[in-house]
Parts: structure tokens; C-alpha cells; sequence
């Protein structure tokens, strides 16, 4: 009959647990070391994979090259605008007339200068907003800039020192009267006609005649 000696068994307590302790590690490095190889797996499968374009910062698609889509189409003009002279051609020898409806005053001169200038004048007191100083040097509208540069100009131009001189070469009107083009340019201010009837002629704005409608 065996008998334990003292320690003996306390010692075989403690080599029981350290196995016990040794087997929970092994099991713990093994579950370790497979969620370590299935986070590699995953990485390596999301590598492989092409990456999906951020939407918010994909680059737009190129813009049509210009000329390539089709022109807008401009609305047609009304049939009474569309024989105005500053639209229409009104070549020399064409019949016209004047001023069919009486928006507002418009002069007649005997040079295109002064038809230019003295028309130009009557716009710029035409605009609606606030009324303006007359100069009392010019008898015009007292302007700064730009406007005040271009009456200096058109004024020279007509060879007058004030508004009044240069409309006592002119006359208002004439309103629906038939005239005869003498000298047409598409893009001047003015257009030189002559009245059969008085057998005269005269220069008066290019927006004020428009084509016998036949």
C-alpha cells in the first residue's frame, strides 16, 4: 500500500492545472492563427477586386463639341417689322414709306450728319426714367461718359455748334409718305430718299421706312 508523501499531491494538483492552462493556450493560438488566415483571405479577395468609381468624384462626360448639335431656331420677325429697312433690303430705287406708325417724333435733314445726330438727340429724350438737365451751352441733354463723348462726336460731325442750329436744317416727319430710295447702306443710321412728288430729297432714319407692301 502506497502512501503519499506530503507535497505529493499538491504537486500533482499543480502539473494538472499547468497541463490544463498549457491545452487552453494552444486552443486559443489556434483560434487566434485562423481569424488571422481569414482576415488575409479577405483582404487578398478584396484586392483582386476592381474598384467601383466614386460616383460623387467620377469626371463628367466630355461637353458636345460646339457646332456639332443643331442651331437654335430665332423666331420670325412680325410681317409689318420685317419690311423695315434696318431688316429688309431697300436698295436704291426701291419704293418706300415713311413712318407708317407714329411712335414718335423723328427729323428729316438735308445731310446724313445731321439726320445721325439730331435723330440721336430725340432718342436720348425719348428714354423713359428721369428727365434731364438741358445743357444750356448745346440746348442736348446733359449726359457724362460714353453718351456725352458720342454727342461731342455726331455733333461735330454735323458741322453745328448747338441742337437748335442743327434743326433749322431739318424737319419732323414725314409720316406715311412714299419716297423713293437714293442711297441705302444696311448698317448706317440713316438712308437718303427723294419725295417725286415735291422733288426733293433728304436723309431720315433707316428704322423710320419699310417696303410698300405689295
Amino acid at each position: 500500500m502506497s502512501v503519499n508523501r506530503p507535497g505529493q499531491h499538491d504537486n500533482a494538483k499543480k502539473k494538472g492545472a499547468q497541463a490544463a492552462g498549457i491545452g487552453c493556450l494552444g486552443v486559443l493560438g489556434i483560434i487566434i492563427l485562423i481569424v488571422l488566415l481569414a482576415m488575409c483571405s479577405t483582404m487578398a479577395t478584396n484586392s483582386t477586386k476592381p474598384t467601383a468609381p466614386d460616383s460623387a468624384n467620377a469626371p463628367a462626360p466630355p461637353a458636345p463639341a460646339p457646332g456639332n448639335g443643331p442651331l437654335p431656331t430665332l423666331p420670325a420677325l412680325p410681317p409689318e417689322m420685317a419690311r423695315q429697312c434696318n431688316f429688309a433690303d431697300c436698295d436704291a430705287g426701291t419704293a418706300v414709306v415713311t413712318a407708317t406708325k407714329k411712335d414718335g417724333p423723328f427729323f428729316s435733314c438735308e445731310t446724313e450728319a445731321l439726320a445721325d445726330y439730331t435723330n440721336f438727340v430725340l432718342g436720348l429724350v425719348s428714354l423713359g426714367g428721369k428727365v434731364r438737365n438741358i445743357d444750356p451751352e448745346t440746348r442736348e441733354p446733359q449726359y457724362e461718359g460714353a453718351t456725352k463723348t458720342m454727342l461731342d462726336q455726331l455733333r461735330s460731325k454735323a458741322g453745328v455748334a448747338t441742337f437748335d442750329e442743327a434743326g433749322s436744317h431739318c424737319r419732323l416727319g414725314p409720316y406715311r409718305h412714299r419716297v423713293i430710295v437714293m442711297n441705302y447702306q444696311k448698317d448706317r443710321q440713316s438712308t437718303w430718299v427723294a419725295d417725286t412728288a415735291s422733288k426733293s430729297s433728304f436723309w431720315l432714319p433707316t428704322n423710320e421706312i419699310e417696303r410698300i407692301q405689295k
